[in-house]
Parts: C-alpha cells; sequence; structure tokens
C-alpha cells in the first residue's frame, strides 16, 4: 500500500466507528486502524495494543486522527515526537464528533488544515491553538511551506512569527523573487501596518531566501530549490567519493545542499549505485538525460572528446546540470575527481521555482 499522501484514522469506540464510516463514505485516502475488538467492522488495520501499533506506524503515515480523547492520544505520541520540521500531522476528535483538536505539527505537518477538513466532513468544530492563526497574522513556516521552501534553522520560525504577532518590521533578503507578493499574502490578514517589511537589514528580524550560505546566526535562512547537480563517473564509483565531492564543491562556493532540486546524469548511468544512493541520501530525485538531449545544450564550458567517445555526450556533467534546470545558469564549471565530475546549475525561472 502506498501510504505516502494516506491519513491514519485511529478508533477505540464504536462511536469512533460511527465517525469513520462518515469519513469513509465522503472521502478516500483513510487508513482505518481499529481496535480488533471491532475487526469485522470498518477496518483495515487490526489493533490489540493501541501503544505499540502507533509506535509502529506513527512516522509511517504524514497524518493522524485519533477519534479518542485527547489525553490517551498525547500519551501514546509522548516518545515518538522529535521535532516540528518532521514530525507527521496529529489531530483528535472526541467520538461524538463534536470538536477536532490540532495537536502537533499544526504549520508544517498541516495539523491545522487537516483538522479544518475534518470538522467539513463531519461537522466537528476545528480547535486550532497556534497564536499565528488564532491572531489572525501570517506564520512564516506555513508560507514557506506553501513555497516551496526548506527551512535551515526551525528554531529561528518562533522569533519570525512573534515579529509578526507584535507588527514588527521584517527584512527579507529575496533574489529569486520568491516573496514579491508577500504584501499581498500580508494585507489579505489584515490589522496590519503598510509598512511592515523593513528596507534596511539592520532591523532585528531578517530572513534570508536564497541558495547562498551566510554566516548571520540570527535570521531565518529559507532554500529555495534552486540548484540543480549535474554528475559523472566511473562505473561503480562508491557513493563516498561522489558525496565528498558534492560537499566539497558546495562548501567552497557557499551554496546550500537543502537547495538541492535534482541530482542528474546521462541515462546509460541511470542504475549507477552510486549516484542512486547519494540522491537517496540527499532525498533529491534522480533524473537522466539521453545524449542527444545533452548534446542540444550550448552553453557548456568544458567539452570532452574522450566522453563524447564512450557516451556519445559531449558533456556529461555541466549538460546534465543545465538541462535539469530547464536550462539554467551553469554556476559550477566541471569538477573532478579520479573517478568524478561534477557541476551545478541554478534555475533562474520564477515559475518553476514557484511551482
Amino acid at each position: 500500500m502506498n501510504i505516502e499522501n494516506k491519513t491514519a484514522v485511529w478508533v477505540l469506540t464504536r462511536g469512533g466507528l460511527t465517525l469513520s464510516k462518515k469519513l469513509k463514505q465522503k472521502k478516500t485516502g483513510f487508513v482505518f486502524f481499529v481496535s480488533d475488538r471491532f475487526e469485522n467492522e470498518i477496518c483495515d488495520v487490526p489493533f490489540s495494543s493501541l501503544l505499540k501499533c502507533v509506535g509502529k506506524n506513527f512516522s509511517r503515515y504524514p497524518r493522524h486522527l485519533f477519534i479518542m480523547a485527547t489525553g490517551i492520544v498525547i500519551r501514546v505520541i509522548a516518545d515518538h515526537i522529535r521535532h516540528k520540521t518532521v514530525d507527521p500531522a496529529v489531530v483528535s476528535m472526541d467520538d461524538t464528533g463534536q470538536n477536532v483538536i490540532s495537536l502537533l505539527s499544526g504549520h508544517l505537518g498541516g495539523a491545522n488544515q487537516l483538522a479544518m477538513e475534518i470538522g467539513d466532513l463531519t461537522g466537528a468544530d476545528p480547535v486550532l491553538s497556534t497564536a499565528t492563526d488564532v491572531n489572525q497574522v501570517p506564520a512564516i513556516d506555513m508560507i514557506a511551506r506553501e513555497k516551496g521552501l526548506k527551512i535551515e534553522n526551525p528554531e529561528m520560525i518562533k522569533k519570525i512569527n512573534m515579529a509578526f504577532l507584535e507588527k514588527e518590521k521584517i527584512w527579507f533578503h529575496d533574489p529569486f523573487g520568491l516573496f514579491a507578493d508577500l504584501s499581498d499574502s500580508l494585507d489579505s490578514f489584515g490589522n496590519l501596518p503598510d509598512c511592515f517589511i523593513s528596507e534596511t537589514s539592520e532591523c532585528d528580524y531578517r530572513v534570508i531566501i536564497d541558495d547562498v550560505i551566510c554566516k548571520d546566526d540570527q535570521c531565518l535562512k529559507l532554500r529555495p530549490s534552486s540548484l540543480c547537480v549535474g554528475i559523472g563517473c566511473n562505473r561503480g564509483t562508491p557513493e563516498s567519493e561522489i558525496m565528498d565531492l558534492l560537499k566539497d564543491v558546495f562548501k567552497q562556493n557557499a551554496l546550500s545542499v537543502l537547495s538541492i532540486r535534482h541530482i542528474a546524469t546521462i541515462d546509460i548511468k541511470k542504475d549507477e549505485e552510486g549516484i542512486l544512493k547519494v540522491s537517496k541520501s540527499l532525498n533529491v530525485p534522480f533524473v537522466f538525460f539521453e545524449n542527444r538531449e545533452l548534446n542540444t545544450v550550448k552553453n557548456v564550458k568544458n567539452i570532452s572528446q574522450i566522453v563524447k567517445k564512450h557516451t556519445g555526450a559531449k558533456s556529461v556533467c555541466e549538460a546534465a546540470a543545465i538541462l535539469a534546470a530547464s536550462n539554467g545558469e551553469l554556476i559550477v564549471e566541471k569538477q573532478k575527481t579520479k573517478n568524478v565530475t561534477l557541476a551545478v546549475a541554478r534555475i533562474t525561472e520564477l515559475s518553476i521555482l514557484s511551482a
């Protein structure tokens, strides 16, 4: 079963079963975990121990709906909570369907959104307690999530959200223009001054939206998925050699690994174990191109006749990086070790970064 976009629904009582049937009638995408007392009813996974079953499945599902007392939920999830950037969404609903409460990962995990969705499906009242929501002001982590930005230092989220709450000015460094419509977003919340965005970096609240490393520890750093890494290598090159070169190149060029959007190469390397492992380790998609596609790229800097002889492509790493970046800008020309070549290109089209 593909559970990537599923919501686990946990049921202990007959009342919970009634609500589960209502959910199943109105929408798909739920996996029902039901006490084995009712396993002949609506049930995908029966359990005898809620504590043990939650322990096995908590991190496997991106969203959880517990139809039971909130106190029970807190006790069974307590040992599995790690960090707001990785925790799944958790909501609880009483088994009469009066209230549905956002408990954990309200913003980044989407628990607030899930609570409102369940409320629409069942008629329960959504209960949200995140300060930005109850005060009807933006939350920087929600904005980042909507724009596909990775948060490098999540400990700074609280400081920026507090600035929203206190109506303080915030300075945004945004060379990609990803926050160009931020003023419109703020206006939709109301009650915020027109001069909300600071024009100077000297203010106390700063947000950087960039793929370039900076040493300012007192700002929130949001990383766009703007960089594509092209890789070529000899057959059987270990993951460690590829990864070491990648990290060295990114460090030397002050680039954030969190901004990698794709790992790219030629199609004859699509089964290269070392590259596949790097892609998996970085949790970014792996793409590949045929030699005829690579040969269409005009702005490569390093053409190799040896590479062309063996692959049919005049360039692998540079051309693959540029193609993966939708014909973007080559910002790091071919770098190499004994067995690996690597280049980096930056996506320049705002529409692609915003998608």
